[in-house]
């Protein structure tokens, strides 16, 4: 268990004198969880009580029935989710802090495997030696690119959960529907959801970028490190996806401030992205190599 395991690394720290080392340790671990489980619930929390508020002036609510969860065979959790349900919307604040601190917590949570690297970053010096492709300081590779790459992928694990639930609540209020092949949706929910597409679209962009310095660490050739097809076909392949994937914010941002419809669009261009960098990260470079 996690507490065996605690007091088992605290014995043998303490063994060797390095208690001093072991406290440094777990008050790191709980401090980034802390501050990122935080962080989580203010930006979760925003979205969540945005799509509610919204929700409550011009939607039209889903009513559950509680009885429903007798039809089917949910064995021991009927009963709680009939209990939980049969206050109808005057239990959605509570459920909403429910979902909100156990989603903050799920993410924060994911900062722990990474106290070390956050620890080196904010205790980071230069090399005061350039690497010869990017022109940049060795500690950059070190300490700083780590960072980015958690920060990357713990932004866009928040911003995908604040856009399926802020969906998931404008659609259970009637909010936005699928009628053709258009998305129907008001104003303000427009605004919302387009808002963190945009935000996740930056985002990938930025990955792609920090992909390119992933390219010096490259063993793909004879040697490691990066070499021709890296340089020059990895390379551009990247910037060729990160110019796309910004294409993609701009017609999503064109969006916002025109009537026509673009949800279609802008869902069949993230689509398309997958087979996109399956042939230009894979085929290209591979018949380059």
């Amino acid at each position: 268990s996690v507490f065996a395991g605690f007091i088992i690394d605290w014995l043998w720290f303490d063994s060797l004198n390095y208690s001093a080392v072991f406290w440094k340790m777990f008050t790191a671990k709980f401090w980034y969880v802390a501050l990122f489980t935080a962080l989580g619930a203010i930006f979760l929390g925003a979205n969540f009580w945005q799509a509610r508020r919204v929700s409550q002036t011009q939607g039209r609510p889903l009513q559950i029935n509680p009885d429903a969860f007798e039809r089917y065979d949910l064995g021991e959790y009927a009963e709680p989710l009939r209990q939980l349900t049969s206050g109808g919307l005057e239990r959605a604040p509570l459920l909403l802090w429910i979902a909100t601190i156990a989603l903050a917590l799920f993410t924060g949570l994911s900062a722990a495997p990474h106290w070390e690297t956050l620890l080196k970053y904010f205790n980071s010096v230069p090399f005061g030696k350039n690497d010869p492709l990017f022109g940049r300081d060795i500690g950059f590779y070190v300490f700083s690119l780590p960072v980015y790459h958690f920060m990357n992928g713990w932004l866009m694990s928040l911003t995908v959960l604040g856009f399926i639930g802020s969906a998931l609540i404008y659609g259970l209020n009637g909010l936005f529907a699928v009628q053709g092949r258009s998305l129907n949706m008001i104003k303000h929910v427009k605004h919302h959801l387009y808002g963190l597409v945009i935000f996740g679209l930056l985002l990938k962009a930025w990955g792609y970028r920090l992909q390119m310095f992933d390219l010096l660490y490259s063993r793909q050739g004879l040697v490691f490190g990066a070499g021709y097809t890296d340089y020059y076909a990895d390379r551009f392949a990247l910037w060729g996806l990160l110019l796309y994937v910004l294409a993609l914010a701009a017609l999503t941002l064109s969006g916002l401030f025109s009537s026509k419809d673009r949800a279609v669009w802008v869902i069949l261009g993230v689509v398309l992205l997958i087979p996109l960098a399956i042939v230009i990260q894979g085929v290209v470079p591979g018949m380059v190599q």
